[in-house]
């Protein structure tokens, strides 16, 4: 079997029968082997690319948490978290910012000059709990799983509204939906909100008219449409 393996050289140009032998050098952080040039370029390349250095005055810090007191207390600038959590560079690729400019940003409504012009909106945020998210995948992600949304609106297309917890889309129910408030219901309130007054009236009828009339019944099977003709014209 043919096994994967990653290379790091200054020599794109070679095959690989060609740059196989020159990566005698093996870095075992990242899994990799390296290119063993003479002045040791590409080695030293690799180290930069993982060292904590400032870029504003080329101090070596031995940590992230380090890099970034050091950046805020000496030069007042810092990076931005989420691009240092989720985005796919290396350090020294992490633009520096102000404050003003972290602002920016991070605003959807505001652009930084710092920003890759046409690439970058802002990191969206979550209305309901003022934080912002890495892009609209990680936004949509929380409102899933930290919100509320309303399914029969979701049946007529409304697919992306949220509500901040369950006391405000029960509201969201009884002023636009159809919503059972029998004292005896023991229904969630996502079982007991329709879509029409009729769903309401039967439901009320099959869990709470405690056997009501054959008058109301006949009454509300003309509503919902039903016909359950006669035994005899059944026989």
């Amino acid at each position: 079997d043919i096994k994967k393996q990653e290379v790091v050289t200054d020599h794109p140009d070679l095959s690989w029968d060609a740059v196989h032998p020159r990566c005698r050098l093996h870095d075992y952080t990242w899994s990799v082997k390296i290119d063993d040039s003479k002045d040791k370029s590409v080695l030293d390349m690799v180290k930069a690319l993982r060292d904590f250095h400032c870029k504003e005055c080329s101090k070596q810090l031995p940590n992230l948490r380090s890099l970034n007191d050091h950046l805020f207390r000496e030069h007042k600038l810092q990076y931005c978290n989420l691009c240092l959590e989720h985005k796919a560079v290396f350090l020294s690729e992490q633009i520096l910012f102000t404050k003003s400019e972290l602002q920016q940003h991070m605003s959807m409504d505001r652009t930084c000059l710092k920003d890759p012009p046409g690439q970058f909106r802002g990191h969206p945020a979550c209305e309901f709990c003022s934080t912002n998210f890495y892009d609209n995948d990680a936004l949509f992600d929380h409102m899933h799983k930290s919100h509320e949304s309303c399914h029969v609106c979701q049946r007529h297309g409304y697919e992306f509204v949220y509500y901040q917890n369950m006391s405000r889309l029960e509201r969201h129910f009884r002023d636009n939906h159809y919503y059972c408030d029998h004292a005896e219901c023991t229904m969630s309130a996502l079982e007991r909100v329709f879509s029409t007054d009729l769903d309401l009236k039967y439901h009320q009828m099959q869990f709470h008219s405690k056997g009501g009339s054959k008058k109301d019944r006949g009454k509300l099977d003309l509503e919902l449409g039903f016909n359950y003709g006669s035994r005899t014209e059944e026989e």
